[in-house]
């Protein structure tokens, strides 16, 4: 099946969730059209074997094979996500920390065919502001979590996530 998805790749919480997706269909043998939103840093991963190459030339296959029948995954924040590859099927993948929707949030959400949120609490608040919205959500990535080396300072509180 061929598609396309739209996503930041860097260590930062969305760019998080995007590599680990990423990485799952690296595992599962798809080849997707990779669309990446900012600039790519891969620097903090331990990524499989493989992987870096399969992205790259997903990357750069990506705009040869741009069309409007391919259905699109876009992973991103609500605000921005009018920005989008022309498809004729969207489908929003995203994260929302508050209690309701802004009228913009549900004038943009409005323009996919489907808004995947990642929790039971974000989906009754889409909901109850009128966005039909599913779940999915974020699946711990063991790649993630590996042993770093790191020079503690005495008297110095360290916080790690």
């Amino acid at each position: 099946m061929n598609f396309n998805i739209e996503c930041p790749i860097n260590p930062l919480s969305l760019g998080q969730v995007s590599v680990g997706v990423l990485v799952e269909l690296y595992k599962r043998g798809l080849h997707p059209n990779i669309y990446n939103i900012g600039n790519v840093d891969l620097s903090v991963y331990n990524l499989p074997e493989g992987f870096v190459e399969w992205l790259q030339i997903r990357v750069k296959h990506a705009i040869r094979n741009i069309g409007k029948k391919l259905p699109t995954i876009a992973i991103w924040h609500i605000n921005g996500s009018h920005k989008k590859i022309a498809s004729n099927k969207n489908v929003l993948w995203t994260a929302h920390e508050c209690d309701s929707l802004t009228n913009v949030e549900k004038s943009i959400c409005s323009l996919y065919d489907k808004v995947l949120v990642t929790s039971e609490w974000s989906n009754e608040v889409f909901n109850a502001n009128g966005v039909k919205s599913e779940i999915c959500n974020n699946f711990f990535d063991s790649n993630s979590f590996f042993k770093k080396d790191i020079r503690k300072q005495e008297g110095v509180t360290n916080f790690l996530l």
